[in-house]
């Protein structure tokens, strides 16, 4: 009888039908993985994603002055990195950037 097989865990981890998203602890916070929930959420594909910094990829809409989700996360991020303990941050509104195929621009989420 042959040992069973072990389970595909970066397959389990991407049909995850949670919205995940793995950061390198880098200073950049480079995307390393996502699961396909959160691809649906962001509107984007992997290609797009893996292996670029986080704000660039998500970066504040610039037609609104008064976005600061870049910041407020990156100061969570960085504070969690810096005491190796949960952050939490309030409830704050970002732009999700819209595929250039569907008039560009930023949708607006919570």
């Amino acid at each position: 009888m042959s040992p069973p097989s072990l389970p595909d865990f970066q397959l389990l981890f991407e049909r995850s039908p949670g919205s995940l998203l793995v950061l390198a602890p880098d200073a950049d916070f480079t995307i390393v993985a996502v699961s396909d929930a959160y691809l649906r959420v962001t509107r984007t594909t992997r290609e797009r994603l893996l292996g670029r910094p986080l704000f660039e990829v998500f970066p504040d809409n610039p037609a609104d002055p008064k976005a600061t989700s870049t910041r407020t996360v990156r100061a969570s991020l960085e504070r969690a990195m810096a005491t190796r303990a949960p952050d939490s941050m309030p409830v704050l509104k970002y732009g999700i950037p819209r595929p250039q195929s569907e008039g560009g621009g930023f949708d607006e989420r919570y």
